[in-house]
């Protein structure tokens, strides 16, 4: 995110000093002028390449008309940013040192992490950084087990179905999810993952008088309009300030553990470029005061 907000701001920039000739320029333009904003010029020959070959006619056209758009309107808010803009030109050429610098610094970094990063990470770390950060995993909602299905009221086997939802058990697990899978309109049947009570709510076509009834082991409801009925069994409950079970909180933790073996990667190749061009005398320091 915070290289995707770097590399807008300073394309603006770099945008900015082009239109202010502070660049070098790699050709000089010439032909049939199609389009001009202030001192900016836009050249037919510039639109070379932009449509792939194949193309028909029409489409070349469409192609051509939302580049121009897109350029004129590019450079109308380029010289209203220059106008707003105090940069000098030193000032500018530091920016946009600095924006090439970033640039390769990121595919780089992108490449090592690419080509080196391990991303297993094994059920005993994920426990380790658990159990260890724990407080940090505090509920901010409260959240269930449950196993949950809707379908409609004509079905033959409807008492079969209230049996298997609100008296879940193992026993049911089979018959409960082959029927459900064909002919629910929607259901949740994994009791043992884990689900903030909002998600049920909402799938609910009447409010729950006491909402807080949900956040109790065994809770068990029963709810009908005109097309289907709406079974719900609470298995398992834990609430807003508890500790998140592990699985709730494992894609997070996942993350979490990887991005520290993204950055300790970068940061260990870096001190060894460093280490090794201090070795070779490549980085010389003169003290000139």
């Amino acid at each position: 995110m915070k290289y995707a907000l770097l590399l807008s701001c300073l394309s603006l920039i770099y945008l900015i000093a082009q239109s202010c000739d502070l660049l070098p320029k790699t050709k000089v333009n010439n032909g049939v002028l199609i389009a001009k904003v202030g001192e900016s010029k836009l050249y037919k020959s510039e639109l070379t390449g932009i449509v792939n070959k194949g193309v028909s006619e029409e489409d070349s056209l469409v192609a051509a008309n939302a580049f121009i758009n897109n350029w004129v309107k590019q450079m109308a808010i380029n010289n209203e940013a220059k106008k707003s803009i105090d940069l000098d030109e030193l000032e500018l050429e530091r920016l946009l040192n600095n924006y090439e610098e970033s640039i390769i610094k990121y595919h780089y970094e992108k490449k090592i992490i690419q080509s080196r990063i391990d991303t297993n990470v094994s059920v005993a770390e994920l426990e380790n950084y658990y159990n260890a950060n724990k407080k940090n995993f505090n509920l901010r909602s409260n959240i269930v087990q449950a196993v949950y299905v809707k379908i409609p009221k004509d079905v033959s086997f409807i008492d079969s179905m209230r049996t298997w939802v609100l008296d879940f058990n193992e026993e049911y697990r089979y018959p409960l999810n082959l029927y459900a899978t064909q002919y629910a309109s929607s259901h949740s049947l994994n009791d043992s993952a884990w689900h903030t009570v909002d998600k049920f709510l909402r799938q609910l076509p009447t409010s729950v008088e006491d909402e807080n009834r949900l956040i109790n082991r065994d809770f068990k409801l029963e709810m009908a309009d005109s097309i289907n009925i709406y079974f719900l069994n609470i298995i398992g409950v834990a609430k807003k300030g508890e500790s998140a079970p592990l699985q709730f909180v494992q894609k997070d933790i996942y993350d979490i553990i990887i991005n520290k073996r993204k950055l300790d990667l970068i940061n260990s190749i870096y001190e060894s470029i460093y280490d090794e061009a201090v070795q070779n005398g490549k980085i010389k320091i003169y003290n000139n005061g």
